[in-house]
């Protein structure tokens, strides 16, 4: 029997090598694929933060686009179970526990940047509005802000003070939240004081300068008078608050008696005229003013 042929060894050899190759081929390209999108996802993030000056999150994917978008958009989608109720619940009788992760995108300059988690995409939203980057309203932002003119356009007509008794006359405890979101919309922090635990006051607020203030809510018929007394009943209550101003807020008026006494221990009133004059619609933003002129 001869010797066998170099050439059978050298492709039994290469068979080998084959062989052993096969399954590690795809794990490597799949690797050196991996390695180059996470380069180039580096270098998005560098340029991204060069131009806005803002960090995108490491969860976050950066792309360039073709076009320029001056005034950002953006779109927010929310994870979602697959097999679910109308509610959005998961349906407990299907043993399927798969989550669609859908992405939230923000179309900036020519960035395009999405992400599966909302709080994160909008937290960066957050920041670059924050930064002086012009960002439109999405969806909900749109829906949110139409719901709050429409208050205070409830708010702030004049003359609309007996409609706002009306709104209240059922249930006028719900005047508090009425009055605390009107604060809030003057950019002051407020807060309504939970009816178990009401000290003589309504709400806490603290205003734009870091100021502190507890108030009182009262919704009444606009030919009711409230009396010095019921003003010393929140004087009173700040003896213990130590809140550095007291604010007490109507539907109606008050007794000279009781403006006399406001004065005298700063207090400030707000009667319902004072609800819809100009010395609160100036808080308002000038592009929303004309809607309640």
């Amino acid at each position: 029997m001869g010797n066998p042929s170099p050439y059978a060894l050298y492709y039994f050899l290469f068979f080998i090598f084959i062989i052993i190759l096969t399954p590690i081929i795809p794990v490597l390209i799949e690797y050196i694929d991996k390695k180059r999108k996470e380069d180039k996802q580096k270098r998005y993030r560098e340029e991204f933060y060069k131009h806005y000056k803002i960090h995108v999150p490491p969860t976050m994917l950066v792309y360039p686009t073709t076009t320029t978008q001056d005034i950002g958009i953006f779109r927010m989608r929310y994870p979602a179970w697959e097999r679910r109720n109308k509610d959005g619940t998961h349906a407990g009788r299907s043993n399927n526990m798969r989550i669609h992760q859908h992405s939230s995108e923000l179309f900036i300059g020519q960035w395009q940047l999405a992400g599966s988690n909302p709080f994160v995409v909008y937290n960066l939203i957050l920041q670059l509005r924050a930064a002086g980057v012009a960002i439109a309203y999405c969806a909900e932002e749109q829906r949110k802000r139409e719901a709050i003119l429409r208050r205070m356009n409830t708010r702030y007509n004049t003359g609309s003070i007996d409609a706002i008794v009306e709104q209240f006359s059922d249930d006028p405890v719900k005047f508090e939240p009425f009055c605390a979101d009107m604060f809030r919309h003057l950019g002051w922090q407020a807060s309504v004081t939970p009816p178990s635990r009401d000290g003589g006051f309504d709400l806490t607020l603290c205003d734009t300068n870091g100021n502190t203030f507890i108030a009182e809510c009262k919704c009444y018929n606009r030919k009711h008078r409230i009396g010095r007394h019921v003003l010393q009943k929140l004087q009173g209550a700040n003896a213990t608050q130590l809140a550095q101003g007291t604010i007490f807020i109507t539907t109606s008026d008050f007794t000279a008696d009781a403006i006399a006494y406001a004065r005298q221990v700063n207090m400030r009133l707000i009667d319902g005229a004072t609800l819809i004059r100009q010395d609160i619609m100036r808080h308002i933003p000038i592009d929303m003013q004309y809607r309640y002129g």
